[in-house]
């Protein structure tokens, strides 16, 4: 039989709490940007929260509800956290999420998947979910399910990733942030900002930066 309460619980607390604290970041620590949305691309900012809105609190959970049903080993809610998985989740989704990132700038056939999201050129954090559905499930969700799969973690450990990934999805679309102070091994604001300016390079998001890896191993070759 399958089950669909207790995952719609479970992927309604990081969709929720991604929403809210996307646009508590918003209304404070990105009011300037936000203040230029309202006056000068209002209908762009309004299409971002619908299209938000649609991925998380519709596509996310119908893809909770199949992963929980077909996908977990461990659906032990009580289960600890397991440190080992989480990292190798998180680095799944990130290189799965770079070598998609990349595909769809680079080559022509697949741009329609992004354009929605690069038409907003100056960042701020609630955006980071506004990209087309396409865009939402094969280079956003699609991670998580291969990680899932492969790696097996518990609901915790899962959940766990969900909350890092989305986080730092975020914080890298706050054009405020873009003149701290980044180690180099993490994507940092800036280089995002400068991704949605130029629209190219910078493809690593949300967490590890492959392109400053990238560029280590050619200078070493």
């Amino acid at each position: 039989m399958i089950n669909i309460i207790n995952p719609l619980i479970q992927v309604f607390m990081p969709s929720a709490a991604t929403i809210i604290l996307g646009y508590i970041l918003d209304f404070t620590l990105s009011r300037n940007t936000l203040l230029y949305y309202f006056e000068n691309k209002a209908e762009l900012y309004i299409s971002g929260i619908i299209s938000s809105f649609i991925n998380l609190l519709i596509i996310a959970p119908i893809n909770y509800v199949i992963a929980y049903n077909f996908l977990f080993v461990d659906k032990m809610l009580n289960g600890g956290l397991n440190l080992y998985k989480l990292f190798f989740m998180l680095l799944t989704h990130n290189i799965l999420y770079y070598v998609l990132h990349m595909s769809v700038h680079k080559y022509p056939n697949l741009r329609f998947i992004h354009d929605f999201h690069h038409k907003f050129i100056i960042n701020l954090p609630s955006i980071g979910n506004a990209v087309s559905i396409y865009e939402f499930q094969f280079m956003y969700i699609l991670p998580f399910l291969v990680g899932l799969y492969f790696i097996k973690p518990n609901i915790l450990t899962f959940n766990l990733t969900i909350y890092t990934i989305s986080l730092f999805n975020l914080i890298i679309h706050s054009d405020e942030l873009k003149n701290k102070y980044w180690l180099k091994i993490f994507v940092s604001p800036n280089q995002h900002c400068k991704h949605h300016h130029n629209y190219y390079g910078n493809y690593s998001a949300p967490l590890l930066n492959f392109d400053y890896l990238k560029k280590k191993i050619d200078y070493l070759f």
